[in-house]
Order: C-alpha cells, then structure tokens, then sequence
C-alpha cells in the first residue's frame, strides 16, 4: 500500500490540497512531493523524521503543516528546501522531540501571514528568531509554545526583534511551560522597545499557555496560582505604558505572573478596548485589585 501511495502521488500532477497520514510514506521515500508542482497546501498527519521527506517541496506552497520528529534540528541547513518555500503564507510546526525546531528557516518566508511554532524548539531558538521575525512584515498572527529550555539572546537588545514589525498583526501568543521560556527576567525595556507601533493588534499573551478552561473547576485557580509564581517576571517598572503605548487597540491581555512586584498598573485604564484580562502574582495587591482592576469596566473575563 506505502508503494501504492507513492505511485499515486506521482500521477496527481494537478493536485492543489493534499492532506496525508505521513506513515503512509515509504520510509525511504525521497523527495515525495516533487512531483506536485500546483500543490498549494500540504497538512502532513502523523510525524516527520526525514528531511528526505521535505526535499523538493513544491515552490507553489502557500500552506504547509508537520510534526517533527528527527533526530537533528529541523533547520534551513537540514531542509534547505523548506527556507526556499517563499511563497509560503501559512506555516505550523511541531517540534515532538529533541533537539527540535531552529527557526532560521522562517527569514526568508516574506508571505507569510500565519506562524505558529510549538513545543521542543532548538535551545538556540531565541536567536534564530530575533534574526528572522523583523523580515516577515506581512504577518498577521503569531504563535510560539515552548516547553524546553531556551538560552537567552546574546545581547538583551535582541528581546525587542521577536516583537513583530508587521503592522498587520492582530494577534500575538508567546507562551511556554516550565523551564520553556521564551522573555526572560528583566526584558520587558527590551521587548517593548520604545516607539513600536502595533495599531491592529487586538490579541497579546505571554507567559502561561491560555488553556485554563479544560481544567475541572475545583483545581483550576490552585493549579494556575501555582504556575504563575513560577513563570519569571519580564515586565518591569515602565513595561506597561510602553505596551499600551504599543498596542492601544488590545481586547486580550494575558500577562500573569510577569509583571514585577510594586509595578504601577494604572496605565491597564487605557486600555479601553479591553474585554479580556489574565494577570496574576504578587503585583496584584488588594490596591491594584480596587484601583485598577475594579475600574475596567469593559471586561467580560
């Protein structure tokens, strides 16, 4: 049957979606969708373990989805056809196993409308992506998940290159878990770097994955405090008002955990759009809870 399905693949010349349980493929099968060169979208179900699967993609691709699971990083050096995939506008990878994902693939993917990254990223993610996002000025969204340990950037003035350029996005989530984290304590006047203008963002999330509501009710605010004084703090004295300064239209807000104790909330009140808030840890006091929180009345969660 494996056989059968690469056979068929190479009869469909004129195919432009295909969606494929990759256990269908050969193990050795080279370059599978060579073949395929009006194929616009491709959604690999299952995991990829060999960069023999991703050589001579189709250039035409404008939407590609897979789960990685090799044994070296995926990267541009590994799949160097992936990186030449320009046209790309959509793009979602897992990374299910180590060393996982090394970003740099991204750069030159200037279409790209959709990013999402999750997982087991490289411990070099960090800087891969400070070099790759300020290229992708057409972005709308962006998702990046982590949960393995990332080393900083080399210099903390690169935090400010994983905010987005793109004046398109509306919507950002940077969440990661346990030792995952992808804004270290302290870089929030790095990230948030003064001067940036998101006017169309409506979305933001940093911190803690926003996937509270599948927990039974009775453990879900036990389990979120616990998480929340672990996550670090990145977002210190001045880090609000730039963010709203940044993102004035925002309508979600996740934030917990982060901001450093003692930190003025007050600046949140701006936020006049804003339907949707999570903050948490010690920054929150009974003052901040009657002072700032008890005074957006917008919100609805």
């Amino acid at each position: 049957m494996k056989q059968d399905v690469v056979l068929s693949l190479g009869s469909l010349t004129q195919l432009t979606q295909l969606e494929l349980q990759v256990d269908l493929l050969l193990k050795a099968a080279v370059a599978p969708f060579s073949c395929l060169q009006q194929l616009r979208e491709l959604v690999l179900s299952g995991a990829v373990s060999s960069p023999d699967t991703l050589l001579r993609l189709p250039p035409s691709l404008t939407k590609l989805e897979l789960v990685w699971r090799g044994e070296q990083e995926l990267s541009s050096s590994l799949c160097p056809d992936l990186a030449a995939l320009t046209n790309l506008q959509h793009l979602v990878v897992t990374g299910d196993s180590a060393p996982g994902l090394l970003p740099d693939f991204c750069g030159s993917m200037q279409q790209l409308r959709e990013l999402r990254l999750y997982k087991i990223l490289s411990p070099n993610a960090l800087p891969a992506l400070a070099r790759s996002l300020p290229a992708l000025t057409r972005l709308e969204g962006l998702l990046l998940h982590s949960i393995s340990e990332l080393a900083p950037p080399p210099a903390s003035a690169e935090y400010s290159a994983l905010l987005p350029l793109s004046l398109h996005i509306t919507s950002i989530d940077m969440t990661w878990w346990d030792h995952g984290n992808l804004l270290h304590d302290g870089c929030g006047q790095h990230f948030l770097a003064a001067g940036r203008q998101l006017p169309q963002l409506k979305r933001l999330m940093l911190g803690l994955e926003d996937n509270w509501d599948v927990w039974d009710e009775n453990v879900r605010l036990g389990a979120l405090a616990n998480c929340t004084s672990g996550v670090g703090t990145c977002l210190g004295e001045g880090s609000l008002s730039k963010l709203v300064n940044c993102c004035p239209g925002l309508q979600q807000l996740g934030i917990p955990g982060l901001v450093e104790p003692g930190v003025q909330m007050q600046p949140l009140l701006q936020l006049t759009a804003l339907t949707w808030l999570s903050v948490g840890g010690e920054v929150v006091t009974d003052d901040v809870a009657c002072d700032v929180l008890a005074q957006l009345s917008g919100l609805r969660q």
